[in-house]
């Protein structure tokens, strides 16, 4: 669920407010320290003397008695705190009082030490350590959105907390073995809200729908829909028709009632993401979703949607504005309480799956049996080409695997697009040395690299954050860590409902266009037999028709 934009400003005032801070825990403790905010996101500090009362209740009260004109309060100040993950031994406490619901109650934490052997200050990963129920289904977007502004305004240190912020390397294995389940609750969508980002919350609906975590404001049916087996294959669809039909004739109310639940707008949600999701995947074709409203400011000039307003949800594959858009909230209604067949309900779907079909746009893979015929076709003395030099410092480490495997590829591999989630700073300019990056791809070949750099965005915010998602934690570990390497791992559906995968690579300068690279994105080469295992493909081997695709989307 999006960030309302009053939580944003404040969480903005908040993090100026603590880079300041930050500064001054670098020479001396930060006293207790209430902040004011007014409407114009100016703020008035007030230290508490000692003899002002300090429990976290009479903190709370006091910065609920706000004077007129404040539209906001938080308080500062620093102090020892201890950790499971982190030798630090104080904290920067940041605790939200009146203004945005979303942040009232909210304390984050900032961990911090200073190691005076080394005359070096270390910050250690940014999180939250209380938080109401109320906010529980927000939280961990909470603490992103504090991270990003802070890392904008300077304090970069909490993106990199290297030195002693964890007890152990993560591990690849250890995180793919465990199976806890999910301490999360899933935050409800507003199709009414203006700037709601469609795809990123159709994401989590997906997600809790997978792992079964709960809503916020609960979920209709989700015994039944837990027992329909819903594992985005197309007899699933028909599954759902059967139950829609039994449901139909049970639920006894008119639609009118049915849509002023919650409960159940999560339900429609769901079920219309879900089917969204099988069609794009049945099809090879990706999906993105709009309200109501979003989809008519992109396309002014077509007709308006005659939908059901509120709930209403617009599906648009694979990027075609000419195709009609898919409501998939209107179908599932139309099951339920429009007297629409079984008939009628499979028919929409099957005409919809076969339109989608024959809109797909062609696909870098495409060009694969052309590729291989050059590399096939690279003489004796040309395959030195091929070949990359097995730095030293690889030995003993993880991304041996990568090198043990790599020239698979040239054989029989499958060409799909790839984009940068960070890499080495040197790789973007001249120079000798190979270089080290991470990046997202979708090994099936259907996600376009502004889908896939999306999902990177959303991917790359976690960096620096311990957040109450164990996945999105984990990947936080390896991303901050920088020097672990992990291949073929799966996003889960928070990040992108597109099965898109994240892999530790290295940069051949002999492959790249003037040996550095130039562009965020970029065509990979995979192997079904080396999962995980990617490379970029050689600058040598890019066929007319991929050029074309290439320049088209830079």
């Amino acid at each position: 669920m999006a960030l309302a934009q009053a939580v944003h400003d404040t969480l903005h005032v908040a993090a100026e407010a603590a880079y300041q801070a930050f500064l001054t825990v670098q020479q001396a403790d930060f006293p207790l320290t209430c902040f004011q905010v007014d409407r114009h996101g100016r703020s008035q500090a007030t230290t508490l003397r000692d003899e002002l009362p300090l429990s976290a209740s009479q903190r709370r009260a006091f910065m609920h008695a706000v004077p007129a004109g404040s539209v906001a309060s938080f308080m500062l100040f620093s102090a020892g705190a201890r950790f499971n993950d982190s030798t630090a031994s104080r904290g920067l406490y940041l605790e939200f009082g009146r203004g945005p619901q979303e942040l009232d109650g909210v304390v984050l934490l900032l961990p911090y030490a200073t190691k005076a052997s080394a005359g070096r200050f270390f910050a250690g990963m940014l999180r939250a350590t209380d938080c109401p129920a109320a906010s529980a289904a927000l939280l961990d977007e909470i603490v992103q959105a504090f991270r990003a502004v802070l890392g904008s305004l300077g304090g970069r240190e909490w993106m990199r907390a290297l030195e002693y912020d964890k007890t152990g390397v993560p591990s690849q294995a250890e995180f793919e073995a465990s199976s806890a389940p999910l301490p999360l609750r899933a935050a409800t969508l507003d199709p009414a809200s203006t700037q709601a980002d469609c795809n990123n919350e159709i994401n989590h609906y997906l997600d809790a729908l997978v792992e079964r975590y709960p809503f916020a404001d609960g979920l209709a049916f989700r015994d039944a829909l837990y027992q329909l087996e819903l594992d985005f294959s197309v007899p699933s669809l028909l599954r759902i028709d059967d139950f829609l039909g039994q449901a139909a004739a049970s639920l006894g109310m008119p639609e009118s009632d049915f849509l002023d639940r919650r409960a159940n707008l999560n339900f429609l949600h769901c079920l219309a993401a879900y089917c969204g999701k099988v069609i794009a995947k049945a099809s090879a074709s990706w999906v993105d979703w709009y309200t109501c409203d979003q989809w008519h400011r992109k396309y002014p000039r077509r007709a308006r949607l005659a939908a059901t307003p509120y709930p209403a949800l617009v599906a648009e594959f694979n990027g075609g504005a000419e195709a009609a858009p898919f409501l998939p909230v209107e179908l599932i209604l139309g099951r339920l309480f429009r007297g629409e067949t079984s008939q009628q309900f499979r028919t929409a779907l099957t005409d919809l799956a076969a339109t989608v079909q024959a809109g797909r746009p062609r696909q870098i893979n495409d060009e694969m049996p052309l590729i291989q015929q050059m590399i096939d076709a690279l003489p004796p003395l040309g395959m030195h080409y091929l070949d990359l030099a097995r730095p030293d410092w690889i030995a003993g480490d993880t991304f041996e695997h990568w090198y043990d495997n790599y020239r698979t590829l040239f054989r029989g591999g499958r060409v799909v697009w790839g984009v940068t989630v960070q890499a080495n700073y040197a790789i973007f300019e001249p120079g000798r040395e190979d270089c080290l990056g991470q990046i997202m791809y979708d090994p099936h070949g259907i996600v376009p690299p502004e889908q896939l750099r999306q999902a990177t965005s959303r991917f790359i915010k976690v960096k620096g954050c311990r957040l109450s998602d164990p996945r999105l934690s984990f990947f936080s570990d390896f991303l901050t860590e920088e020097h672990v390497s992990v291949f073929g791992l799966r996003m889960p559906y928070s990040i992108s409902s597109d099965d898109i995968c994240t892999s530790a690579i290295i940069y051949p300068r002999k492959h790249l266009q003037g040996e550095r690279l130039c562009q965020p994105f970029y065509p990979l080469l995979i192997h079904d037999d080396v999962p995980g295992v990617a490379m970029i493909l050689p600058r040598r081997f890019w066929t007319p028709g991929l050029l074309e695709m290439y320049d088209d989307l830079s």
